[in-house]
């Protein structure tokens, strides 16, 4: 059996959030700021720490949802809310 390629980040980025565990890449994108930057902020304490996965690192959407990083509009269709 054939191990299951990983969707690109353009495809993850479309994906509504339920339920889902989001990667270090698509967090950064999804709340406007560099990866090295979300590393410094959970490491000072000031961003919810991920979880580890086998040797990935993973944040449920949902608790960024709680802490207010992600959009409610993100939860319900997917894809990256534009800055109003």
């Amino acid at each position: 059996m054939a191990t299951p390629k990983k969707l690109s980040l353009q495809r993850r980025l479309a994906l509504p959030l339920t339920g889902r565990n989001l990667r270090l890449d698509e967090v950064s994108v999804r709340v406007g700021l560099a990866q090295s930057t979300v590393d410094k902020l959970v490491m000072d304490g000031l961003f919810p720490p991920p979880l580890r996965i086998g040797t990935s690192k993973v944040w449920p959407a949902d608790s960024l949802l709680q802490a207010g990083l992600l959009s409610v509009r993100d939860k319900e269709w997917g894809g990256v809310c534009e800055p109003q």
